[in-house]
């Protein structure tokens, strides 16, 4: 048997539903509370980000980069106090 595929496909597939899990558990942590971020909220959410950027091979997929990009700026403008 032999499979076939696009390899790079998979691989953004694979990212943008990493990043979305992480959208929606920024969502799901600080969504409704989101004119009333503690400092500690502010802290956990930018370890969260950080862990985020600093979890994706950037060497072997130029694919990353912009989408991650693109969830950054989407996470900035749903909350700016993160940044």
């Amino acid at each position: 048997m032999n499979l076939s595929a696009d390899y790079d496909k998979i691989l953004e597939e694979s990212l943008k539903n990493e990043l979305k899990w992480h959208v929606d558990e920024l969502d799901e942590l600080y969504g409704q509370k989101r004119d009333k971020l503690s400092k500690e909220d502010i802290i956990s959410a930018s370890q969260i980000i950080s862990t985020m950027t600093q979890s994706f091979d950037y060497d072997h997929n130029e694919n990353v980069v912009p989408v991650l990009l693109k969830t950054i700026e989407d996470i900035r403008t749903k909350y700016p106090r993160f940044f």
